[in-house]
């Protein structure tokens, strides 16, 4: 039997800076700018790393940490490119 992963909401990212995260975990946060360090890949295009930025949650400024030297993964999805997929019939 195969365990499902916790997902996470935007009210759970203040107490998951500075943790190990998927980023399959943060896929239901929408319109969030986030970035993983330490990041490893994993298989289906996910990837495992520390939180150490979340828009307003994290103390830091986004430009600190893209101007460094530590290799990091931006995380942002978008809301509009999720409503783009959605199909009405009429």
């Amino acid at each position: 039997m195969e365990m499902t992963e916790k997902k996470y909401v935007v009210g759970d990212l203040k107490s998951l800076i500075g943790k190990k995260v998927k980023r399959s975990q943060l896929e239901d946060i929408y319109n969030v700018h986030m970035i993983l360090v330490d990041a490893v890949d994993l298989p289906n295009n996910n990837c495992e790393g520390k939180l150490v930025y979340a828009d307003g949650v994290s103390g830091c400024d986004y430009d600190q940490w893209l101007h460094q030297s530590k290799p990091i993964t931006p995380i942002y999805n978008n809301a509009e490119e999720l409503e783009d997929l959605v199909v009405y019939d009429e």
